[in-house]
């Protein structure tokens, strides 16, 4: 959804703002960020531990929200939720 967001005609507003985003997130340790050199150049941003301790909490918050969830009261993942969207 994010790639189809950015291939908009309006990527650059869209891309700048994600890119501060990531930016703070990277600053708290949440993320780390690699370049690819080019061209084109290619970036890519991954979860640190630190990130990819905060999944819990996420879960906790998609279930406060409505996410689906399955018989156990555990959050569906998002893909296979996006998944089930794209069927209809």
């Amino acid at each position: 959804m994010v790639a189809e967001t950015l291939a908009h005609k309006n990527a650059r507003v869209v891309s700048r703002e994600c890119r501060g985003d990531l930016s703070r997130c990277g600053s708290a340790g949440l993320v780390e960020r690699e370049v690819e050199p080019g061209p084109p150049v290619a970036v890519t941003y991954r979860l640190t531990q630190r990130g990819q301790g905060l999944g819990p909490a996420m879960d906790v918050l998609r279930v406060w929200a409505g996410a689906p969830v399955d018989e156990d009261g555990h959050p569906v993942p998002y893909a296979d939720v996006a998944h089930e969207l794209e069927a209809r």
